[in-house]
């Protein structure tokens, strides 16, 4: 129980920039979107491009090598 809330409490310390701003995750793998310019985790991104070949914020044509570490 203890050892939950010190974690709660360290991942409400972590800079918004670390977070997954689809999923709300910590990033592990933090790519950056061209054509949006939002940052985004691979894995998330990854995910969304079996489904969808485009930035998820624009809607601008989007493929897994147009990703920037």
């Amino acid at each position: 129980m203890q050892e939950q809330k010190i974690f709660d409490e360290q991942l409400t310390n972590i800079p918004n920039e670390f977070i997954d701003p689809i999923l709300n995750e910590i990033m592990t793998d933090p790519v950056l979107l061209p054509a949006s310019g939002k940052i985004i985790d691979r894995i998330t991104i990854r995910k969304h491009l079996l489904n969808d070949l485009s930035d998820p914020y624009n809607r601008e044509p989007l493929t897994e090598d147009m990703l920037i570490e």
